[in-house]
């Protein structure tokens, strides 16, 4: 009898854990093909509870923090960032090496739409305003919202009381870093101008709303939105650029930090693909130039997200950066990402 008793003992000690962790493994298998591949920060959220959300265990936090290379500081996560959630293979090697599986957007990751400024963008060397911001009867020579402004408009009978237009500064012509190539002109979107009042010589108009500091001299074209609400969409070609040049005019970008890359329509690029930023070289610009850097491989720097496409170039945002970005970074698209 104590016989039949010790093995049913042992029967059941042995058995017991057997079904409890298969119970478990599918359980975190299952939740785990219903993790997005990015998430959101809420108010409250912390890499500690995202981890035991998602994963089961607040304990794999230092997983989660690492790979997210734009997280400097594990405590500082706010609201409306972007943080990645699924490991990818070879997350650190060069692009030539990941492995990166087709990308299933789920409800979830559709709704995490990036909010982007739309501050600038690229025109042609060809392009025309609409008018000129001749005068003010403010005296100032910084005009802000609510000022009053006199517009001398090409064609004012192609405008109508209560209409909205942007204006815009132009700064500089654009250099490919590259290859040299002639681009376009940069300009920067100062503000919005509603029209009041419409005369032979003049467009009377009041300053809606201003971004910057506006000037007599400043340009007029038709109304830009200023907000531009994106969703992630997935690539659809392979595709290589370049960043070209930014909004801001510092040397060092990061993240939410606008910028201009040689991917449009005709490469395939589309609104809400997001890109990778690639490096090769030593880290530092005054490095030994002993070696060819142009044979060492390449490092993923950032990520970028496109929010405005055009034929030849993209407005993008950069949703991550492990280094500061810089103009001449390289830039692809990877099908399926």
């Amino acid at each position: 009898m104590k016989k039949q008793l010790l093995l049913l003992w042992i029967i059941v000690v042995i058995n017991m854990p057997i079904i409890g962790t298969a119970q478990e493994i599918a359980v975190l298998e299952d939740y785990h093909q219903r993790i997005p591949e990015e998430y959101e920060i809420e108010e409250g959220d912390t890499l500690w509870s995202l981890s035991e959300e998602f994963f089961k265990d607040p304990w794999l936090w230092p997983n989660l923090w690492a790979i997210n290379p734009h997280i400097t500081n594990p405590h500082w996560i706010y609201p409306g960032d972007l943080i990645r959630l699924k490991w990818v293979k070879d997350q650190n090697q060069i692009i030539e090496a990941l492995s990166l599986e087709p990308v299933v957007y789920d409800v979830q990751l559709k709704k995490n739409a990036n909010i982007s400024l739309n501050q600038g963008m690229i025109v042609s060397e060809k392009f025309e305003p609409l008018g000129v911001l001749a005068a003010s009867p403010e005296p100032s020579d910084q005009l802000g919202t609510n000022d009053r402004i006199y517009l001398k408009i090409k064609n004012p009978k192609a405008l109508s009381l209560g209409q909205t237009l942007s204006i815009y500064r132009p700064i500089e012509s654009l250099i490919h870093p590259k290859t040299k190539d002639e681009l376009g002109v940069k300009i920067i979107l100062m503000g919005l101008a509603e029209v009041e009042g419409l005369e032979k010589e003049f467009v009377y108009a009041r300053i809606k709303q201003s971004y910057q500091e506006i000037q007599r001299g400043d340009l007029i074209m038709e109304e830009q939105p200023l907000r531009l609400e994106i969703s992630p969409s997935q690539n659809l070609v392979d595709a290589e650029g370049f960043l070209i040049d930014s909004v801001e005019a510092a040397d060092g970008l990061g993240q939410m930090h606008t910028v201009f890359v040689d991917l449009g329509s005709k490469q395939g690029a589309q609104v809400g693909n997001r890109a990778f930023v690639l490096r090769q070289g030593d880290g530092l610009e005054d490095g030994n130039d002993e070696y060819d850097f142009e044979k060492m491989p390449f490092e993923q720097v950032g990520e970028l997200m496109l929010v405005k496409v055009n034929e030849n170039y993209a407005t993008a945002i950069i949703t991550r950066s492990a280094l500061e970005l810089k103009r001449g970074d390289k830039v692809v698209l990877q099908r399926n990402y």
